[in-house]
């Protein structure tokens, strides 16, 4: 008979002992603010053991929450994304873990781009009008997830676009009183 992690070497003590070999070096970690290098190693080996020895234990979604969560600061985008998409069921993490998920795919795809020779530094107006296009959509689906309802999800994406059209109605006003070809260096 196997213990609460299903697959594991073990009983519930051992994946106790497994999971507080994690948790403790990240809580250390955490409080040095994520600088100390040894207790980073320290819980990293100790999640990927514990989901090795556990993978259907319960802390496993957190374990592969916090190291997909340490691949996308890493700027590993793509191992982030397919550590994410391992977190399953409802609980705290998996939300997050699908919204990390999509970011860091997406990061992935902005950074695969970037190496194809785009400058970083020149936005193209169709990209941005594109993204903003896209960034609708996607925005109304999560909010939708989160607030239950189509009701519930757009209030604040109509307070978002309203707070857009307010904030740039004056700059787009004052644009046609005074040109802003007037106010550029002559030199």
């Amino acid at each position: 008979m196997a213990g609460l992690g299903e697959g594991g070497g073990g009983g519930a003590d051992a994946q106790y002992f497994s999971y507080m070999s994690y948790k403790l070096p990240r809580m250390q970690w955490e409080s040095s603010g994520m600088k100390n290098a040894a207790l980073e190693t320290q819980w990293v080996n100790a999640a990927d053991n514990y989901v090795k020895k556990f993978p259907h234990g319960e802390h496993s979604d957190e374990c592969r929450f916090r190291l997909g969560e340490r691949l996308q600061r890493q700027k590993q985008y793509l191992e982030a994304a397919k550590i994410y998409d391992q977190v399953t069921g409802s609980n705290e993490y998996s939300f997050t873990a699908k919204f990390n998920a999509a970011t860091s795919n997406y990061l992935a795809l902005a950074a695969a781009e970037s190496a194809k020779g785009k400058n970083a530094g020149n936005v193209n107006p169709e990209d941005l009008k594109k993204a903003g296009l896209l960034s609708i959509p996607v925005t109304l689906i999560i909010l939708v997830v989160v607030f239950g309802s189509l009701v519930a999800a757009g209030i604040p994406l109509l307070l978002a676009l309203t707070a857009i059209v307010a904030a740039a109605a004056p700059a787009w006003r004052a644009s046609r009183i005074n040109p802003v070809e007037a106010f550029r260096h002559q030199g």
